[in-house]
């Protein structure tokens, strides 16, 4: 029995992550997951960024900055008086952007996951969209 566990072990595909930024849909990272158990988005990233040295500000909870990216209100860029676009990090995983916290969602080892720099988008006293990628506007705010 422990063999074939380990034989269908050996052979189960890894999970794939993805980091895309705020100018362009090429990733700034790409690698692979594995574990035994279900774990978090959030605690599966964390162990990567900390494997990996990629600079973050943020937990297993969510993250305000990847890869030095800006926080704060150097992440609101002014588009009008009543319109702004307020930018910070999402993730999908398998192409579905789920509605809880990374470190609510588990994953089973196989899925694809990718984090994504991105806006909400703000207009006359209401939010008419979230986690749009930031590369689609390319803001000269983040992009020179």
């Amino acid at each position: 029995m422990i063999i074939l566990y380990l034989f269908f072990s050996f052979w189960a595909s890894a999970g794939t992550i993805e980091v895309i930024g705020p100018c362009s849909p090429t990733p700034l990272y790409s690698g692979e997951f594995s574990f035994v158990d279900e774990q978090s988005v959030g605690k599966t990233t964390v162990d990567i960024f900390d494997r990996e040295g990629i600079a973050y500000i943020g937990s297993e909870q969510g993250f305000n900055s990847i890869y030095d990216t800006p926080t704060d209100k150097a992440a609101i860029e002014w588009l009008g008086p009543n319109e702004l676009r307020a930018y910070g990090w999402c993730y999908e995983v398998d192409g579905i952007q789920p509605e809880v916290m990374p470190s609510g969602y588990l994953l089973k080892g196989s899925e694809k996951l990718v984090w994504f720099f991105a806006f909400s988008h703000y207009r006359e006293g209401k939010f008419v969209s979230q986690c749009e990628p930031a590369y689609a506007v390319k803001s000269e705010k983040f992009c020179n």
